[in-house]
């Protein structure tokens, strides 16, 4: 795979055909770092926190790694402004969570809820040799290995792929390994739809496809 976005890398190619990654150049990784989370700017790929339970998808991860210890660092870049977030957000607002403290039951332990609180947890970090462009499809390459995205999110930077950097529907379908354009087609028409419909999809409550009948 392109260390720097994730695509297929193709045999024998000297470049990504989607990020355009020399893959004879520099390694992606600069350096490894422990920092505080709130050093670090959010970029191309801010998660919405009202996505449906991603509180509690933030709880457990942080009630995960502060028993376990965080076993997979988050990517970052540097920019003039210092470290900007390219994935790992879930990662990210975990630790944050950590620093200031929450209330459940030990995974292991079991009984009562029990405040559990670190003020000085940092959070593991690797700075990788990443434009703007390639952290933005190496986020999105991460959501789609875990299934980590709403419609409405994965529709948006679609959009962004399309508006800000060209690509037409058959490399974004191409870029997400779909077999043809239909669902690349069909949340483009979703971003067409009212606000009110949309936040529906966004958080569970309406399906992309009952959404696209009823309008």
């Amino acid at each position: 795979k392109c260390p720097a976005c994730g695509a297929i890398r193709a045999e024998g190619a000297a470049t990504c055909p989607d990020c355009g990654f020399e893959y004879g150049g520099p390694p992606p990784v600069i350096e490894s770092l422990s920092v505080d989370p709130a050093t670090i700017r959010e970029g191309e790929n801010s998660r919405c926190v009202a996505e449906a339970n991603y509180l509690d998808t933030v709880q457990a991860r942080a009630l995960d790694i502060f028993v376990n210890g965080q076993i997979a660092p988050c990517e970052c870049r540097r920019d003039e402004t210092g470290l900007v977030l390219v994935s790992g957000f879930t990662r990210k607002a975990a630790v944050e969570l950590i620093r200031t403290g929450f209330t459940a039951v030990h995974p292991i332990n079991g009984g009562e809820p029990q405040f559990f609180c670190d003020p000085s947890r940092l959070l593991r970090v690797q700075v990788v040799n990443v434009t703007p462009e390639q952290a933005f499809l190496r986020g999105i390459k991460e959501n789609i290995e875990r299934k980590d995205t709403t419609d409405l999110q994965e529709a948006e930077a679609q959009n962004k792929l399309r508006m800000d950097m060209g690509w037409s529907d058959t490399r974004i379908a191409r870029f997400y390994n779909y077999t043809n354009q239909n669902r690349v087609m069909a949340l483009k028409k979703l971003l067409d739809l009212d606000k009110a419909t949309q936040r529906l999809v966004h958080e569970g409550k309406l399906s992309l496809s009952a959404a696209l009948i009823t309008s």
